[in-house]
């Protein structure tokens, strides 16, 4: 039995003794005609039941309900492992969800993800980027895998791995920026989107890419025929706030462009 075990056992065997208190406290009101009458002993019981016990039962329900916040996630982490190799239990893209959500506590399972980037179902390859860049996040493993990614004609995934670089340290962004230039110019809004947050990070590291957010920029407003031109609003704001990051007195020379339609959105 490892500590964490320990200390709830201890803390479930201190609840039960606090139900007992409290129950010893109310059959002692009941057989007694007055408070005074009752011996000291009961007396504190009745004040620790009391008072206790109602401190004590949401913490209880919340310590039973919630594995994590007293140390079985080694335990969590292996059964979802195991939902993935095995195929049983929950659904494989919702284990590999979970798995991202227990972040850095669930590092053994990290090299099973990056191998789960490559699945061809979708759904679970792009679970796994977006697990992957949460618990490994100084990871060069997952950049790589993310990388690869890139390559490829699979929209959502690459959607996915934009979204997992926003998790990853910013350091480790550079060796990417040629091609998150690329996605500026995308025939897809999300992914220029994403495209222009992942740039922000890399601040003024980023000077390659002030041609092409300049044209994200505008583009909104030169294109009034699209039928999509209202969501291409959102890669515009994005847009504006990595130029920012970059070169602020360049970007100082679009807001008047872009006051007009997102002045409220404006940093």
């Amino acid at each position: 039995m490892n500590l964490a075990s320990a200390l709830f056992a201890a803390f479930t065997l201190f609840s039960l003794g606090t139900w007992l208190l409290l129950v010893t406290s109310q059959i002692l009101l009941r057989t007694t005609n007055r408070w005074v009458s009752a011996a000291p002993a009961f007396c504190i019981a009745t004040f620790v039941g009391r008072s206790v016990y109602k401190f004590l039962t949401p913490l209880f329900i919340l310590f039973f309900y919630c594995p994590l916040l007293y140390g079985e996630s080694e335990v969590l982490v292996s059964e979802r492992i195991d939902n993935l190799t095995t195929k049983r239990g929950i659904s494989r893209t919702e284990s590999i969800r979970a798995l991202g959500d227990m972040g850095a506590k669930a590092k053994s399972a990290l090299p099973i993800l990056i191998s789960e980037i490559d699945n061809e179902y979708e759904p679970d390859a792009s679970a796994a980027i977006i697990a992957a860049a949460k618990i490994g996040p100084s990871d060069k493993r997952v950049v790589l895998a993310i990388s690869k990614v890139f390559d490829s004609e699979r929209r959502w995934v690459i959607n996915s791995a934009l979204r997992g670089l926003l998790n990853i340290d910013s350091s480790l962004l550079e060796p990417l920026l040629a091609k998150l230039i690329q996605f500026l110019s995308s025939e897809y809004f999300g992914t220029r989107q994403y495209a222009a947050r992942n740039i922000a990070r890399l601040g003024s590291e980023a000077k390659d890419a002030i041609p092409a957010l300049k044209k994200a920029i505008v583009e909104p407003l030169e294109n009034n025929q699209n039928q999509n031109r209202k969501y291409y609003f959102h890669v515009c704001i994005d847009a504006y706030k990595a130029l920012r990051q970059i070169d602020l007195n360049d970007a100082e020379n679009f807001r008047p462009t872009v006051q007009g339609y997102c002045k409220d959105r404006l940093p």
